[in-house]
């Protein structure tokens, strides 16, 4: 499952979580606050936005990522939950 006609830019924040997604391509580029992706069945954050203004919430998919490897992909201001 991928992301279809989403936004590029969220200035609020963006919720994918709970939906068994398998990628986060397709999804904003830039979110103004939090990114929540949190349960489901990612095996990769490529295609996570590139920034995000508040906290990215990844916890409790197929792979458990790291705080490094988020931030390695997308600029957070806030915290990196994993």
């Amino acid at each position: 499952m991928i992301f279809l006609g989403c936004p590029t830019t969220v200035g609020g924040s963006f919720y994918c979580f709970n939906n068994k997604l398998t990628s986060l391509e397709g999804c904003p580029v830039i979110v103004g606050k939090d990114f929540y992706c949190f349960n489901n069945q990612l095996t990769s954050l490529k295609g996570c936005p590139t920034t995000v203004g508040g906290d990215f919430y990844c916890w409790n998919n197929k792979t458990k990522f790291s705080k490094e490897y988020a931030r390695s992909l997308c600029k957070v201001k806030g915290d990196v939950n994993v």
